[in-house]
Protein backbone atom coordinates (compact mmCIF):
# COMPACT_ATOMS: atom_id res chain seq x y z
CA UNK A 1 0.00 0.00 0.00
CA UNK A 2 1.37 3.36 -0.72
CA UNK A 3 1.28 6.14 1.88
CA UNK A 4 -1.71 8.56 0.25
CA UNK A 5 -3.83 4.90 0.09
CA UNK A 6 -2.94 4.75 3.83
CA UNK A 7 -4.06 8.33 4.25
CA UNK A 8 -6.99 7.88 2.41
CA UNK A 9 -8.25 5.00 4.57
CA UNK A 10 -7.63 6.82 7.66
CA UNK A 11 -9.44 10.12 6.65
CA UNK A 12 -12.77 7.79 4.93
CA UNK A 13 -12.56 5.85 7.88
CA UNK A 14 -12.64 8.64 10.63
CA UNK A 15 -15.27 10.89 8.40
CA UNK A 16 -17.52 7.50 8.95
CA UNK A 17 -17.03 6.78 12.33
CA UNK A 18 -17.90 10.41 13.49
CA UNK A 19 -20.30 11.38 11.21
CA UNK A 20 -23.21 11.51 13.94
CA UNK A 21 -21.07 13.86 15.55
CA UNK A 22 -20.65 16.56 12.14
CA UNK A 23 -16.94 16.75 12.11
CA UNK A 24 -15.31 19.31 9.97
CA UNK A 25 -11.64 19.83 8.49
CA UNK A 26 -10.59 16.10 8.47
CA UNK A 27 -6.90 16.54 7.85
CA UNK A 28 -4.11 14.42 7.83
CA UNK A 29 -1.14 14.80 10.61
CA UNK A 30 1.04 12.47 10.43
CA UNK A 31 2.00 8.86 8.97
CA UNK A 32 4.00 6.41 10.07
CA UNK A 33 5.04 2.79 8.85
CA UNK A 34 5.79 0.27 11.48
CA UNK A 35 5.97 -3.01 10.41
CA UNK A 36 3.24 -4.10 8.49
CA UNK A 37 0.92 -1.42 9.93
CA UNK A 38 0.37 1.97 8.94
CA UNK A 39 -0.15 4.80 12.08
CA UNK A 40 -2.15 7.40 10.40
CA UNK A 41 -2.78 10.15 12.87
CA UNK A 42 -6.07 12.41 11.64
CA UNK A 43 -7.15 15.67 12.83
CA UNK A 44 -10.60 17.37 13.02
CA UNK A 45 -12.65 19.84 14.23
CA UNK A 46 -16.15 19.36 16.36
CA UNK A 47 -18.56 21.87 17.03
CA UNK A 48 -18.34 22.06 20.52
CA UNK A 49 -14.74 22.70 20.29
CA UNK A 50 -15.56 25.97 17.89
CA UNK A 51 -15.90 29.05 19.58
CA UNK A 52 -19.08 30.86 19.92
CA UNK A 53 -18.33 34.37 20.36
CA UNK A 54 -15.72 36.75 18.79
CA UNK A 55 -13.62 37.45 22.11
CA UNK A 56 -13.47 33.62 22.38
CA UNK A 57 -12.22 34.20 18.93
CA UNK A 58 -9.88 35.61 20.29
CA UNK A 59 -8.55 34.66 23.32
CA UNK A 60 -8.50 30.80 22.41
CA UNK A 61 -7.32 29.11 18.86
CA UNK A 62 -9.20 25.94 17.90
CA UNK A 63 -9.55 22.91 19.66
CA UNK A 64 -8.52 20.30 17.19
CA UNK A 65 -9.35 16.39 18.21
CA UNK A 66 -5.93 14.18 17.06
CA UNK A 67 -6.97 10.28 16.23
CA UNK A 68 -4.24 7.64 15.42
CA UNK A 69 -5.84 5.26 13.19
CA UNK A 70 -3.75 1.55 12.85
CA UNK A 71 -4.14 0.00 9.21
CA UNK A 72 -2.89 -3.05 8.39
CA UNK A 73 -0.76 -2.47 5.12
CA UNK A 74 -1.72 -5.80 3.34
CA UNK A 75 -5.15 -5.79 3.46
CA UNK A 76 -6.21 -1.86 4.27
CA UNK A 77 -7.94 -3.11 7.10
CA UNK A 78 -8.29 -0.76 9.97
CA UNK A 79 -7.61 -2.50 13.20
CA UNK A 80 -7.47 0.31 15.79
CA UNK A 81 -7.99 3.82 16.40
CA UNK A 82 -6.72 5.99 19.52
CA UNK A 83 -6.72 8.90 20.94
CA UNK A 84 -3.70 11.48 20.41
CA UNK A 85 -2.10 13.26 23.18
Amino acid sequence: MLVKDAVQIAKSYVGDLFSSEHIKDIGLEEVKKDGDLWLVTIGFLRPWDEPRSVIQQIQSPLKRTYKKVFIKDASGEVVQIENWS
